[in-house]
């Protein structure tokens, strides 16, 4: 299934990341970059997955490619689209990092839990064993 089946209505978040990502691509600059985080983290407080953001940059990266204002320059277009679609996924790499790293904590919780019970059940059978 390709990109090209992830197809949902056009929404505000189409025009809004088509709208800054044309303005990172024609002015780059951080505070440009950070729009692009900002829908990312919207994106993500909206229950969006990463393939509808991706598909949203796709449709946003066409229309972009074929304005006669882009750069002639394909290689600056892909590499400003690239650095965009990546601050904008970022905010998705935080979460999945921050779930990755609870889990790791929870699995350290789980071992030691582990331990301390094999510890009683052992401590209970000889002190079982002693009472006989």
């Amino acid at each position: 299934m390709g990109m090209s089946a992830i197809r949902p209505k056009p929404d505000l978040l189409d025009s809004d990341y088509r709208e800054a990502l044309a303005a990172y691509v024609a002015y780059g600059g951080e505070a440009l970059l950070a729009r692009g985080y900002e829908l990312g983290r919207k994106a993500l407080a909206d229950g969006r997955s990463i393939p509808e953001l991706v598909g949203v940059h796709s449709r946003a990266l066409r229309t972009l490619a074929s304005d006669d204002r882009a750069p002639r320059d394909p290689g600056l277009l892909i590499d400003s689209a690239e650095t965009f679609l990546a601050e904008t996924l970022s905010p998705f790499e935080m979460t999945h990092r921050g779930y990755r790293d609870s889990l790791i904590a929870w699995r350290h919780i789980n071992e030691m839990l582990e331990q301390e019970i094999r510890r009683i059940a052992h401590s209970l059978h000889d002190d079982s064993g002693q009472l006989l």
